[in-house]
């Protein structure tokens, strides 16, 4: 016959595992919507943390990738790949206007320098995204965290005539 100490050994187990299943679906984030625009800024920013450039490119405008081209971005991965993996981007607000959205984020550093920007206020910085639909589906038209722009930026080169 069992003591009463070892049923409730015995019931302990269950109930943590249930305690630690349940809390785990809490904190969760459901899977991004390609259909919304702060769905699109998710999957592009899950992208480029995956170092999957054509997903990540998938996601501009035809115009922002006029702007750049694919093996800018696989050059530059490396300082992406640095600022996404020190941080986190939380969802503030989105706003749609027609077939123009913005989604506005706080990219949260915990403290950590994360390159050229460095942590904001000791936590993080704000972060907008600007989104157009085209042919129905949401692409970014700016660039924005942690793709301020594409090409490196060059110094302009002045000619100067030498007299003889």
């Amino acid at each position: 016959m069992r003591s009463k100490p070892e049923r409730r050994g015995h019931l302990a187990l269950p109930l943590l595992l249930l305690l630690t299943v349940a809390l785990a679906a809490a904190c969760s984030q459901p899977a991004a919507d390609p259909a919304r625009p702060d769905g699109v800024v998710r999957l592009y920013l899950e992208a480029l943390k995956a170092s999957d450039v054509p997903a990540a490119y998938g996601y501009l405008t035809p115009e922002l990738q006029q702007k750049c081209n694919e093996s800018t971005l696989v050059e530059r991965m490396p300082e992406f790949r640095q600022q996404l993996d020190a941080s986190s981007v939380i969802v503030r607000r989105v706003n749609v206007n027609g077939s123009l959205a913005t989604v506005e984020t706080t990219i949260n550093t915990g403290g950590r320098d994360v390159g050229l920007l460095g942590p904001r206020n000791g936590n993080g910085w704000d972060s907008t995204y600007q989104l157009k639909q085209v042919g129905g589906d949401w692409r970014l038209s700016t660039f924005a965290w942690p793709v301020h722009w594409c090409e490196e930026p060059r110094l302009l080169q002045t000619v100067v005539p030498v007299k003889p």
